[in-house]
């Protein structure tokens, strides 16, 4: 080992202290600190709903918004498939992470200093993250401090990037070793599995491990918060063997088809701008960052997934492809471009000059480079440019390729007019009837992804279960109404347990605190009694949805409803109970309780006769 290696290795094991435990007030300081709405956002458009914020659930398929999120409480939930909490559940159902993953995502995203684990009980996904995030470091380091990395540094120079650039995106250099790596993560503490099941090193036929990256000029690849996943490597010397880029293999935390190099940096200028402008390689992202245009993400040379989609959906629906490929022959890059159009992305391709890739054009003319990434050719223009191309329209045989490679294209464009306005110019441009076009296209042998029916939750529903839920919600809501509630409601028309509990507690409440709050009595909840605060959390939320613009005038009504309904619900019940009871007594011939239980019947009856007319 170098010196200087030497030097950079004690340096960076002196920085970070793994003896000390995760500390539950990083949690509080990160709620304290996160705005759920702003981040769901990312996920889903919130639209103002009073005091909270409403969408179309993005757990299930509704067409009624049923997903509430409140800025006050912190909280989400949707009345349509039941998930809910706070901004780290919403984290780990969107993006299936664990607690320890959300908590630095989100620590990362509020600026809350996470102190550093020991890595022998902190949790094996986190352990992946730091691994590689040190190693992007210790790479980082060595292409500035060592020797070896001038060949590296001299590269990145005639490619005319900036510190800044290299800084900001951690361009490292690998050591031309087979262990210097994986040694220095050893003494950090992780063990050779850990670090291979980063994807760090190789495993030895004959056992052992040796650095999988060695002597190549290295792009650490972020997830979109900004975690270091895996790295991309690049060949500097022409004399080597092997392949001029290599990559981290899948592993537990790295899926390349859900991973766009640039993402955790582009975002925010995605949605600003509305667009994002997809290239192929890592220096075609820092180029175009360099200069100014930081809407920008790479696909690392692979087609466009369905995982690449759905994570570019979250901030636009206009992209535009700057591969340096031909598009209409890569039918990787067609697939790509096909689930893109299923999914309502307005796709644009920009026209570089010949044997130019982005990187180059933007770095040697960034105004010219703007003019092209700004604009492009919708992807349509294109492809019937490349399917004419080179063709005699007046051949039947020429005529029936263009229809063959244009009318699976036009099928798959979700917009039925945009759709039918393609298939009258392919019968302009090779003169054939419409008709005899929407019939060869219905005969097209395509995939159409199915949607299914959309659910409907509604604010109406008066099954049981919900009938309590808005009466509770109603009821913290306005506590001016509590009076009369006691005065016309029994604790047993409630048949779930946890809000006959609630509602005792409410009533316990009020009567020490006879005027009081919804909020007043959250906290009193919060002290000993946190899962029904949380239940109250939620049910004024409901309440919430369904009553954004009521008065109170509307709210009594509502809630006198409720208990009507639910008094009618229970008594039907206890009939039922009654009845059972008026048999088993007849057969062992017990009179006494025959007629007790005839009289409660005939006064239950009664009761419900007056009810039902209330209901009415």
């Amino acid at each position: 080992m170098s010196f200087e290696l030497w030097v950079l290795e004690n340096r960076l094991l002196r920085t970070q202290s793994s003896e000390l435990t995760i500390r539950m007030n990083e949690r509080d300081q990160i709620k304290d600190r996160i705005d759920i709405v702003e981040l769901i956002n990312e996920y889903v458009p919130l639209k103002k709903a009073g005091a909270n914020f409403k969408a179309p659930c993005p757990f299930h398929q509704e067409k009624t918004p049923s997903f509430m999120v409140s800025p006050s409480k912190q909280i989400w939930h949707c009345f349509g498939c039941g998930k809910g909490g706070d901004a780290f559940t919403f984290l780990m159902e969107k993006e299936g992470m664990d607690f320890p993953e959300a908590l630095r995502t989100l620590a990362k995203k509020t600026g809350v200093e996470l102190k550093p684990r020991n890595p022998k009980i902190w949790t094996r996904k986190n352990k992946l993250y730091e691994i590689n995030n040190l190693a992007a470091r210790y790479f980082h380091e060595a292409f500035w401090k060592s020797r070896e990395g001038e060949a590296a540094r001299q590269y990145m120079k005639q490619r005319k990037f900036t510190k800044e650039t290299l800084d900001n995106f951690l361009v490292g250099y690998s050591p031309d070793s087979w262990d210097i790596l994986s040694a220095f993560l050893r003494k950090k503490g992780y063990s050779e599995e850990e670090i291979n099941n980063a994807g760090l090193t190789v495993r030895k036929d004959q056992g052992g491990f040796y650095d999988r990256f060695r002597g190549r000029l290295m792009f650490p690849i972020k997830n979109a918060h900004g975690d270091v996943v895996a790295f991309g490597a690049r060949q500097l010397k022409s004399e080597d063997t092997g392949a001029k880029y290599i990559n981290t293999p899948e592993t537990e935390i790295y899926q390349k088809s859900w991973v766009l190099y640039g993402l955790s940096d582009a975002r925010s200028e995605i949605r600003g701008q509305d667009l994002g402008i997809i290239v192929e390689g890592y220096t075609d992202v820092l180029a175009s960052h360099q200069v100014g245009i930081k809407n920008v993400v790479a696909s690392s040379g692979t087609a466009l997934t369905e995982g690449h989609l759905d994570l570019l959906k979250r901030y636009t629906n206009n992209l535009v492809l700057a591969f340096d490929m031909d598009l209409a022959g890569d039918m990787a890059t067609k697939r790509g471009i096909d689930l893109a159009l299923n999914r309502g992305f307005d796709i644009k391709v920009a026209k570089l000059p010949v044997e130019k890739d982005p990187a180059d054009v933007a770095l040697a003319d960034p105004k010219s480079w703007k003019k092209i990434a700004g604009s492009g050719q919708p992807i349509m223009k294109y492809f019937f440019t490349s399917a004419l191309a080179g063709k005699n329209l007046e051949e039947a045989a020429d005529k029936k390729e263009i229809a063959a490679e244009l009318l699976p294209v036009i099928k798959k464009i979700g917009n039925e007019i945009e759709r039918h306005h393609y298939i009258q110019t392919l019968a302009e441009k090779i003169n054939v009837p419409e008709d005899s076009l929407i019939s060869a296209m219905r005969k097209v042998g395509v995939q159409r992804r199915m949607e299914s029916a959309p659910e409907k939750f509604p604010s109406a529903d008066r099954s049981p279960t919900s009938l309590e839920s808005r009466f509770l919600g109603l009821l913290l809501k306005n506590p001016g109404e509590i009076e009369y509630v006691l005065d016309h409601f029994d604790v047993n028309f409630l048949a779930e347990s946890a809000h006959r509990n609630l509602y005792l507690h409410l009533e316990k409440f009020y009567n020490t605190n006879r005027s009081y709050t919804a909020d007043e009595f959250l906290d009193y909840l919060k002290k000993d009694e946190v899962k029904l605060a949380d239940l109250v959390s939620t049910l004024l939320l409901e309440v919430d949805k369904d009553f954004e613009e009521s008065d109170a005038e509307l709210f009594a009504e509502e809630l006198k409803s409720c208990i009507n309904l639910l008094e009618k619900s229970y008594l039907k019940k206890r009939l039922r109970e009654l009845s059972d009871e008026v048999s088993r007594a007849e057969k062992v011939e017990d009179t006494k309780a025959i007629e007790n239980l005839t009289s409660e019947f005939t006064r239950l009856t009664n009761q419900l006769r007056e009810t039902e007319k209330n209901t009415q």
